[in-house]
């Protein structure tokens, strides 16, 4: 069942970027940070309780194509790295 109407997974060095900050209080929308997950299956099951995610990670993207969630790559910040 799908809880949330997107799904936002920035690289981890966007993680307190400003841009996420305007949705962290929107229910309908989770921010997905890997770097806070002890278990990859709960990431897994996070992502497939969103009706569509945008991701700046590549595994991001290939997490939702295997689950079929429609998904877009995006750029929150410049430096990645």
């Amino acid at each position: 069942m799908k809880k949330y109407k997107l799904g936002i997974i920035p690289h981890h060095s966007h993680i307190k970027s400003y841009i996420l900050n305007k949705f962290k209080d929107n229910e309908d929308i989770l921010i997905i940070d890997f770097t806070k997950y002890n278990d990859w299956k709960d990431i897994i099951k996070n992502i497939e309780e969103c009706e569509f995610i945008v991701s700046e990670s590549l595994h991001g993207l290939i997490i939702s194509e295997a689950y079929r969630i429609p998904n877009i790559w995006i750029s929150i910040g410049k430096n990645i790295g």
